[in-house]
């Protein structure tokens, strides 16, 4: 019996069956919930403080319900009576902790006993779907490290209920003001966070504005260029006397000026995580988190993408044979694509570039050799797939350079020797940024 997480998934894995002993459940999310301390025990339904702290070494479990308050017993005697005559389980739910909970929870509270293999699915198109199954039958210990990272999400769920329960609780009874009917949320994640907004909203209200001053230099070349040269020091000049002092020396400088020039190399951007994707698209997009979170699944689901719910930026040394081939498929969907594609991809290895050894527990979202059509998906879910692929492709691109120039300019001044420059590039080879045309950040130009 093959237990996946959603049924989009099952769908993409069943069409490689051709067994008739092949059994396939989805779970759509938890099916299990923790019971309410009061149906636990009830002199723990009233809210007291004495009645604290609340702790139990095994948390109750009951069939949870979805979000139409629909219960979840049905589908787990489903899964109950589909495990009948079943000698092995695979848990094909989303990679991570919280997947493999999704089947291990519902396997432990059924009571199964038998052999259970954990099929690692981080993208769903043919070919990492065969990989994911080549693995599968090279690893004897799936199932016993997939158990481990279970337990690991045990652990965290119960550190949840016990911190949130009783943090509730007691800062609710202590804290609140009467006024107040809701109660005051406490959590290992929330209560932090909180504080960190409100430790910065103290310091804002808090926040005095002082005036602070740079001097500017205007000065002419020989060849007939115009500049402004700019003291700006890090410690910040407060005093306008120091200011004037500096300015009135600085009138009618002329001088020599220090003129240093030399190529810098700009590398192509990380590849996109989870969070790294939700800024970009709320720049580009104006999107909530949640939206782009939304078309992102639907776009994992169809197999066009690989996993979005990752916090690494970097892909495993393994998948940069691939890339060419990826590149290749994705030049397929979109003009700017195909005219950018390079012969040779570059591969940067190491924490600075974008192939590494381990990547984590999910590698970055990147697309897939699976590539999608007009009517295929939504037309923001296409918009976002295009950013992911112009950010694959950048990063197998060639390096920008560019031609860096400093002016600076030493003042002797009343108050000792000052330094004003200014800094600007021009272009010397695109690069991956070719890609981005305008989009492209660029620095002042200095002529």
């Amino acid at each position: 019996m093959f237990f996946f997480e959603k049924p989009s998934a099952m769908r993409q894995v069943q069409r490689f069956f051709r067994s008739p002993s092949t059994v396939c459940v989805a779970a759509e999310g938890h099916l299990l919930e923790v019971a309410e301390p009061g149906e636990i025990r009830p002199d723990w339904k009233p809210w007291r403080f004495d009645a604290l702290p609340i702790a139990m070494e095994r948390l109750p479990v009951a069939p949870g319900h979805g979000r139409s308050g629909q219960s979840h017993a049905p589908k787990l005697a489903a899964i109950r009576q589909a495990l009948d005559g079943v000698e092995r389980v695979i848990i094909a739910t989303d990679p991570g902790r919280e997947g493999s909970m999704i089947a291990w929870e519902v396997l432990e509270h059924l009571g199964w006993r038998g052999r259970v293999d954990r099929l690692r699915l981080g993208a769903l198109d043919e070919i990492s779907i065969r990989r994911a199954f080549g693995l599968l039958a090279k690893e004897d210990d799936s199932g016993e490290r997939d158990y481990a990272a279970y337990l690991e999400a045990l652990c965290r769920q119960y550190e949840d209920w016990h911190l949130g329960l009783n943090g509730t609780r007691a800062v609710s009874l202590r804290l609140r003001p009467p006024a107040f009917r809701e109660p005051w949320r406490f959590g290992g994640v929330q209560t932090p966070t909180l504080a960190i907004l409100a430790d910065l909203e103290e310091r804002i209200r808090n926040f005095v504005p002082r005036d602070f001053y740079k001097i500017a230099l205007p000065v002419t070349t020989e060849s007939g260029a115009s500049l402004t040269l700019w003291h700006a020091p890090k410690d910040k000049i407060f005093a306008i006397e120091d200011a004037e002092t500096i300015r009135d020396a600085a009138e009618g400088w002329a001088g020599p000026l220090a003129v240093v020039q030399k190529d810098v190399r700009r590398t192509p951007l990380k590849l996109f995580s989870k969070d790294t994707l939700a800024r970009a698209c709320a720049k580009r997009f104006g999107w909530d988190p949640q939206v782009t979170a939304r078309h992102a699944q639907a776009l994992y689901d169809k197999g066009y993408l690989s996993y979005p719910r990752t916090e690494s930026v970097h892909l495993p040394d393994s998948q940069a044979k691939d890339a060419a081939a990826v590149l290749a498929a994705i030049a397929t969907a979109d003009k700017d694509l195909a005219a950018h594609n390079p012969a040779t991809p570059q591969i940067r290895r190491g924490p600075k570039g974008h192939y590494v050894k381990d990547p984590g527990e999910h590698h970055a979202i990147v697309p897939l050799r699976k590539v999608p059509g007009p009517g295929d998906a939504a037309p923001e879910a296409l918009r976002l797939w295009l950013l992911i692929a112009k950010n694959f492709l950048a990063a197998h691109m060639a390096d920008g350079i560019d031609a860096r120039t400093t002016v600076t300019a030493d003042l002797a001044t009343p108050l000792g020797q000052k330094r004003f420059v200014i800094t600007g590039s021009v272009v010397k080879v695109p690069g991956w940024r070719a890609l981005y045309g305008t989009e492209a950040d660029e620095d002042e130009v200095v002529p």
